[in-house]
């Protein structure tokens, strides 16, 4: 696996890819009820299984997200603490 780099507009960018698909499929179960179908026979361990490794990747970013926050904060800290004591 490789890390790639993601800013804020990329992840938007992944954000709006997702909920497109999420429209879809909202689309797909208001037609259905729309038609009066019942059912759709469909097959999602694929699916299902892509959905888990997502949520894994959502956890080691949020993950990410956190210790890149804390890293952030601590930089800054020392900065005003070097800047105040240059005073």
């Amino acid at each position: 696996m490789t890390l790639e780099p993601y800013d804020s507009d990329r992840l938007d960018a992944l954000a709006l890819r997702i909920l497109d698909h999420c429209a879809r499929v909202r689309a797909i179960a208001r037609q259905m009820r729309d038609e009066e179908i019942d059912r759709l026979a469909l097959h999602d361990r694929k699916a299902q299984e892509y959905l888990d490794r997502f949520e894994e990747w959502l956890l080691k970013a949020e993950a990410e997200l956190s210790r890149a926050r804390i890293k952030n904060r601590g930089r800054r800290h020392a900065q005003k603490s070097r800047s105040s004591r240059s005073k």
